[in-house]
């Protein structure tokens, strides 16, 4: 059955109306079926994969400091000492519009104990992007000036003491230029990542996953899996 903007719907089957105050489901012979319904207040109405709905605005964050601390997207806490490049967060099961990896390097300080987050790689669809501070921003290479709008849309702005990278309501990632690194991701990427920030799953327990997906026995074990050399997608 046609539904006014092009698509066609199978009978019996449920939709939303285009500002999802409806949810309509068809019959035999072009009948329609409408009840009024809306979003939750944790949801949106989107068109998302080319289907109109509610989509839930939720998101979670994970957070890396200096120092070798972590907290993962579903609030669980791990410390190793880290003195390379680490994969923090990636898209583990594929996306057909959209993946990414953030890569950061912890790098001693003045203090024996202490180290900075330096440099950040961050790799969103086919663009790289290479943070060295607040101030210095590569896109694909080439040097760019502070506020910067990438080829794909992705924002780069300086707000309240962070450089932050923005995606939209996918990833979020705010970075001080130091020894703090954020990044918050949507529900859409729920089960669907892996690193040192876990799956975000809502399940804490199963976030020391090695890069095989296995139970790390141990921080160290964890680390190792997810070394890498800082400049791989």
């Amino acid at each position: 059955l046609p539904a006014g903007d092009g698509s066609l719907f199978q009978p019996k089957q449920l939709f939303w109306n285009g500002d999802c105050t409806r949810r309509c489901r068809c019959f035999r012979r072009n009948l329609i079926q409408c009840d009024p319904r809306h979003c939750k207040s944790d949801e949106e109405c989107a068109l998302r994969n080319g289907v109109r709905g509610c989509f839930s605005t939720r998101s979670s964050f994970c957070l890396a400091a200096g120092g070798g601390v972590f907290r993962t997207f579903d609030g669980a806490f791990l410390r190793f000492p880290a003195n390379c490049a680490f994969v923090l967060s990636t898209i583990c099961q594929k996306l057909p519009d959209f993946s990414f990896q953030l890569i950061i390097n912890f790098d001693k300080w003045s203090s024996p104990n202490l180290t900075i987050i330096s440099p950040v790689y961050f790799y969103i669809n086919e663009e790289q992007i290479l943070i060295s501070d607040r101030n210095t921003v590569k896109v694909n290479g080439s040097l760019v000036s502070i506020p910067f709008v990438t080829g794909l849309s992705t924002k780069i702005f300086s707000q309240e003491g962070f450089l932050v990278i923005d995606s939209g309501p996918d990833i979020q990632i705010r970075y001080n230029g130091f020894n703090v690194i954020k990044i918050t991701i949507g529900e859409r990427l729920q089960n669907k990542v892996c690193g040192l920030c876990g799956n975000f799953n809502g399940d804490r327990t199963d976030d020391y996953a090695t890069l095989r997906g296995k139970p790390a026995v141990s921080s160290v074990v964890l680390a190792q899996s997810w070394k890498t050399n800082g400049m791989q997608k």
